[in-house]
C-alpha cells in the first residue's frame, strides 16, 4: 500500500487475515491497564495530529524532555 494514493482499497489481505489482526489488536488493548498511576507533577497535553510547531509550543510551555514529564 505504500506509494499508493490515500483511500486505495487493499485487496491483498484476506478476510481471515483481517479478522486475525483485529483479534490480536483487541487482545493487546485488553491486556493494557485501564488506569495509569503517575506521580505528580505532570502536564497533560492533547494530540498534536502531527503538527510539529504545536509540539514545539507544548515543549516551550511544559519543558523539553527528558527534563520534564508530559502525558
Amino acid at each position: 500500500m505504500r506509494n499508493s494514493r490515500p483511500g486505495k482499497i487493499c485487496d491483498t489481505l484476506t478476510e481471515p487475515e483481517i479478522k486475525m489482526v483485529c483479534l490480536f489488536a483487541r487482545d493487546l488493548m485488553l491486556s493494557q491497564p485501564m488506569m495509569l498511576e503517575l506521580s505528580a507533577p505532570i502536564k497533560i497535553v492533547g494530540d498534536t495530529h502531527g503538527q510539529f510547531y504545536d509540539l514545539l509550543r507544548i515543549f516551550e510551555y511544559g519543558g523539553f524532555p527528558p527534563g520534564k514529564r508530559l502525558c
